[in-house]
């Protein structure tokens, strides 16, 4: 393998090669295709469309492949081949997949076009001899064989003798058994009295359509076998053309195969084990958000070690990449812990499930924090500790600061917290905290991470549940539907309030978590007409008790109109749920106070 910088004498080759050539490759097993390849996705109008143009000698794009003079990556045979026996491929197709698999199981495959069901092709000599265009004479049926028109049987192509009688050649003969399918067919039209001349034109007809078919090439890219593994892999997404970006993790799957790593094995157990832990409602971890940790582990590491050199912390795409085998067996381990330590802070801070969890970007982060204290101190061992890692949490999510540039931040931040927790400065993401408390008449969605983080805060102070009237644990929440739901119905505001602006009657203030069914109850009613229906279904407690925990003023609720009867009712409304805004914002202003902290 070359060194890092070094490249060897040519990078790639191109050359055409002809499609026989490449579907007997693809037959024997000489031709496969990397494990981290996408599954084949055409269908049967796809594939119609393509030899279309191969049958008229179009261009159908470039092959990109790679020669494989050791195995480099996790490789699998096409689908709906049969290789005989175990082979190392002598190539992998790197781009082409598609267009290779559609065109071997037409052409090669005696099985047909494996979809929901089995499709075979077949072009009509009939229409062609009576001038109508490929397009018209090509086409397809499922398994029976039957040509049909609407509900109607045509004609059946099940056997030789049909195809002859229908002048119907099979796509699957023209690179098997062509010469005897067309020696038969000939024989066949001579002892139906079909005259010399005419099939002389026959013959023509079919030369015409069957080859170009066999004469075609595709123009093939062949990168050197030496290319190093990260180039192969930015050069697969860059001229991919299947439109689908493989991930990170996909890719690193890829490169870290050679080193004896199953990297998919690996995150299926971990990620079974991460699904077991308590609590994990609230935390959904995908593969390259682990892979995000663990960078940030094995790079602080080696920078901590290496206190002479530039060594950044980091976890974007490039680094994630850079990943080596001794990364996985150091650090996997590490990166799981933390994790395990993230999922409990996350839940005793009110992340009750994915849908409030204010940045998912914070992950990464937040999960190598506590796996280098694990490494350094075992654990989270003082509430100072813990104190730090939650106000640098909060101070994040009410500033936004993982909107944007996560990787960057993710590194930054990690560095700075672990410094601050061994005595250093205090982070800048800590120390430059403002919020605006106007911006709470601004907040309307659960996307907005201050949203989700107020939502959470609310449920971080355990509040009662409308329904049965018992605090709302992680269970409850789940089990009875709780969502964030309007406490003055966005129906009933409008109707007083014609003018209202929309902001402010989904502002977070007026929203708390709230059940299914109470949330059916509220409908669109005044908070007077439904709070008595919901105080007589409460299972215990009170409701004064249930109102209290939300941060909601009971007696204002108490006095709003039941109906909009004159100008007075809309006076009223307007004064009362003014009010009612201010109270809640300055009873969440202080929710958000108590999880930033004071330095």
């Amino acid at each position: 393998m070359p060194m890092k910088n070094e490249r060897p004498e040519w990078i790639f080759k191109t050359n055409p090669e002809k499609l026989k050539g490449l579907l007997l490759g693809i037959e024997e097993g000489k031709i496969a295709l990397p494990e981290f390849q996408r599954d084949w996705v055409w269908e049967p109008e796809n594939i119609r469309e393509l030899i279309i143009s191969v049958s008229q000698s179009f261009p159908a794009g470039s092959l990109l492949t790679l020669r494989t003079a050791k195995k480099t990556f996790q490789t699998r045979y096409f689908a709906e081949t049969e290789v005989l026996s175990e082979r190392e491929p002598e190539r992998i197709v790197l781009d082409g997949q598609q267009r290779l698999t559609a065109l071997f199981q037409t052409l090669q495959s005696k099985k047909g076009v494996k979809k929901d069901k089995r499709y075979f092709f077949y072009v009509s000599l009939g229409k062609l001899l009576d001038g109508e265009s490929i397009e018209e004479a090509l086409f397809y049926t499922d398994e029976s064989k039957k040509v049909k028109e609407g509900k109607d049987v045509l004609f059946e192509l099940n056997n030789r003798e049909n195809e002859f009688e229908n002048k119907c050649l099979p796509l699957n003969c023209i690179f098997n058994d062509y010469e005897d399918w067309s020696w038969e067919f000939y024989e066949h039209l001579r002892t139906n009295d079909i005259s010399d001349d005419e099939i002389k034109n026959i013959r023509n007809t079919l030369k015409t359509f069957v080859d170009p078919i066999k004469d075609y090439e595709f123009p093939t890219i062949d990168l050197h076998p030496e290319t190093p593994l990260k180039a192969v892999c930015h050069i697969f997404e860059k001229v991919n053309t299947t439109g689908i970006t493989l991930t990170v993790f996909e890719l690193l799957t890829a490169i870290l195969w050679p080193q004896n790593i199953d990297l998919r094995k690996k995150w299926k157990n971990i990620k079974e084990k991460l699904n077991d832990l308590p609590n994990m409602e609230g935390v959904d971890i995908d593969n390259v958000t682990f892979l995000q940790t663990l960078s940030l582990l094995s790079t602080y590491a080696n920078k901590i070690a290496n206190p002479d050199k530039r060594i950044a912390v980091s976890c974007n795409r490039d680094d994630l990449l850079e990943i080596t085998a001794k990364d996985i067996e150091d650090y996997w381990d590490k990166a799981f812990a933390g994790y395990k330590e993230a999922a409990r802070i996350l839940f005793e801070n009110g992340v009750y499930s994915d849908r409030i969890l204010p940045y998912k970007t914070m992950l990464a982060p937040l999960a190598a924090i506590c796996g280098q204290l694990i490494i350094d101190k075992g654990g989270i061992k003082t509430d100072i500790i813990y104190s730090k890692i939650k106000q640098w949490y909060w101070r994040s999510v009410f500033t936004w600061r993982y909107s944007s540039g996560a990787e960057s931040k993710s590194a930054q931040d990690f560095v700075q917290v672990m410094s601050w927790i061994n005595g250093g400065d205090i982070p800048d993401s800590v120390r430059h905290y403002e919020f605006n408390e106007g911006l709470l008449y601004e907040i309307t969605t659960v996307r907005n991470a201050a949203y989700s983080g107020i939502l959470c805060l609310l449920l971080k102070n355990r509040p009662l549940d409308f329904k049965s009237g018992f605090e709302i644990t992680t269970q409850l929440y789940h089990d009875h539907g709780i969502d964030h739901h309007h406490i003055f119905p966005s129906a009933y505001l409008k109707k007083g309030i014609p003018d209202i602006e929309q902001r402010k009657v989904n502002c977070i203030l007026n929203k708390t978590p709230i059940d299914a069914s109470t949330n059916r109850s509220i409908g669109a009613n005044s908070p007077s007409k439904y709070l008595p229906i919901i105080e007589k279904e409460l299972e215990s407690n009170s409701l004064s008790n249930v109102l209290k925990s939300h941060y909601i003023d009971e007696d204002l609720l108490k006095e709003t109109p039941l109906k909009f009867e004159n100008e007075d009712d809309r006076t009223k409304l307007v004064r009362i749920y003014d009010e009612f805004l201010e109270n809640r914002k300055e009873a969440i202003m202080e929710l958000i106070k108590g999880a930033v902290g004071d330095l």
